[in-house]
């Protein structure tokens, strides 16, 4: 190989690592932008949106379900009547509710979904809480232990003063650079289990874990990709250059689409005190609306029962 050949692959090889790293970094940041979008900011928005507007909207769900049977009832009733049949409220009632089985379910699935919803955000939301009232306590004993100098806390310890969700983020995006399979690849049997167990404390916000795997990969050491500064390590390398920027498209197309999906849509609505007035105004008209009506129908199959009543004494 001349030594022309030589500088030409030479640089190419310093190119290319160049750009794995920048590729790699990027990956990095945004898969834990992703995963922070996924498990804490999207649900956080919904357990917003739900404290805001659920309870009105089933109670709009609820009214509109009344007035479905009501106006059914109303319906069978009068056909009854038209056709000189055997009329009876009760079994007209009856009749309507069963007609009306798939709305009712539907409306308590999604009052059972939201109460579920509900009593994980809530214990996920606790449990942070809780740790971070431990960690108080913590600290608290090491200060009063501590000699008058002290000794400098390391640079873990250090982390610990963080604020909790803060804290997890910014070791996520340690152990993302360090065992995400796209950004490493063949990675050993434990690398993958701590991976698994890192999207896990990702996921329940769980920092003492998070900060459990970070200690152990600080022991363990890092991989090193070798590459032939020869055209056949340039060639891999260029190969690695395209699969890095596959997965790093992919990822940025996920996150648009989870930005532009619900519910992370609701985000700029959330934060509009004046729109979320109005539309929880706007609800709550709809539900008056509906039990005026129902108060109305409830009064003519009042009148319908005592026609009938009457007609039977006749």
């Amino acid at each position: 190989m001349t030594s022309k050949n030589l500088i030409h692959i030479q640089s190419d090889y310093t190119r290319l690592i160049r750009e794995i790293h920048e590729l790699r970094a990027r990956i990095t940041e945004l898969t834990a932008f992703r995963d922070d979008l996924v498990y804490h900011i999207c649900p956080s928005l919904q357990a917003e949106y739900d404290e805001k507007f659920l309870s009105l909207e089933l109670e709009l769900m609820s009214a509109n379900l009344y007035l479905n049977e009501m106006r059914r009832t109303v319906e069978i009733l009068q056909s009854q009547l038209n056709q000189q049949q055997e009329v009876s409220v009760e079994e007209a009632r009856t009749q309507a509710r069963k007609e009306n089985e798939a709305f009712e379910e539907e409306l308590h699935r999604k009052a059972e979904e939201a109460r579920e919803f509900k009593e994980s955000w809530e214990r996920s939301q606790w449990s942070e809480y809780d740790r971070e009232e431990k960690r108080a306590r913590e600290e608290a004993d090491d200060t009063h232990s501590e000699s008058a100098g002290g000794q400098a806390k390391s640079e873990n310890d250090a982390g610990k003063q963080e604020n909790p969700t803060d804290r997890i983020k910014k070791l996520y995006r340690q152990i993302v650079k360090r065992l995400h399979p796209d950004v490493h690849p063949d990675p050993t049997e434990r690398e993958k289990a701590l991976w698994n167990l890192a999207m896990k404390a990702q996921q329940d916000g769980d920092l003492e874990q998070m900060e459990r795997i970070f200690e152990e990969l600080t022991g363990m050491d890092l991989p090193e990709e070798t590459f032939d500064h020869t055209e056949e390590g340039c060639t891999k390398l260029e190969e690695l250059v395209i699969k890095l920027k596959e997965r790093l498209r992919l990822l940025e197309e996920e996150i648009a689409r989870i930005r532009s999906d619900h519910p992370y849509r609701l985000k700029s609505f959330l934060e509009n005190p004046a729109a979320v007035r109005r539309k929880q105004e706007e609800i709550q008209s709809k539900i008056d609306q509906v039990r005026a009506l129902n108060i109305e129908l409830e009064a003519y199959i009042g009148e319908l029962k005592e026609r009938i009543l009457s007609g039977k004494k006749q």
